[in-house]
């Protein structure tokens, strides 16, 4: 019962502090200046990451025209761009030439262009660029992807 009332006080003294002082000085009444700083730097962290995932995730969606990320290794300065259905590769060739971008491989079965990136640009710039355009239906960044080294092909069956 005594510590119930020694806390009531505490946190009367420090709602007064914080009208003359402010929430940091209520905060290290309650707790103590070294935990105040920390919790204050945790909350500082918190929001920071908060706000990086909400920009991320509007910048980086299915109706942006950009895939989100699944993975961090890229292969840096290259990205891969498909074109809409219907739409063909010589107007991304043409968008190409437009932005300096160099043609690295177009890969004629899936219709994906990879493609380089140029000076003074990033990968992540080059994306948001071309998946403003409606004829790109993604741009995404040239994964990394791990494979099986011990794979053997077996021998088909007829």
């Amino acid at each position: 019962m005594v510590d119930m009332i020694r806390e009531r006080e505490r946190t009367q003294e420090a709602v007064k502090v914080m009208g003359k002082r402010g929430l940091g000085a209520a905060i290290r009444r309650i707790i103590g200046r070294q935990r105040a700083l920390r919790v204050l730097v945790g909350l500082a962290a918190g929001v920071t990451l908060i706000g990086l995932y909400q920009e991320t995730r509007s910048y980086f969606s299915p109706q942006s025209g950009v895939l989100p990320f699944t993975s961090d290794a890229y292969v840096p300065g290259e990205f891969l761009v498909k074109p809409k259905p219907g739409v063909p590769p010589e107007i991304i060739r043409a968008l190409n030439r437009k932005l300096g971008v160099a043609e690295l491989e177009y890969l004629a079965e899936s219709g994906v262009f990879r493609l380089g990136v140029p000076r003074g640009f990033s990968v992540m710039e080059m994306i948001k660029l071309y998946a403003n355009y409606t004829e790109v239906e993604y741009a995404k960044p040239n994964y990394l992807t791990e494979t099986d080294s011990t794979f053997k092909p077996q021998a088909q069956s007829p």
